[in-house]
């Protein structure tokens, strides 16, 4: 939990610093990390395996991505 807070803020970082080559490097790696985890499920599971873990950490990485783009938006339509 503790280093998925340090990355979110690291992505805060790097948009009022205006690095968006490293916002969006780090908004890469985690889905990096997902993928291969989703690849190396099994193929069929009959008891309806399920990648909790996974699929929580997808969806913090999706609301991070989305509120840091947002923020990077309203700061440059209030740079103008």
């Amino acid at each position: 939990m503790l280093l998925f807070l340090a990355w979110a803020l690291c992505c805060v970082v790097a948009v009022i610093a205006r690095r968006h080559v490293v916002w969006a490097t780090l908004c890469l790696a985690p889905l990096l990390l997902l993928s291969l985890i989703w690849l190396d499920r099994p193929a069929h599971d009959p008891f309806g395996f399920y990648p909790w873990g996974a699929i929580a950490l997808f969806a913090g990485v999706a609301i991070v991505v989305a509120a840091t783009s947002v923020l990077g938006v309203v700061r440059g339509l209030l740079a103008r």
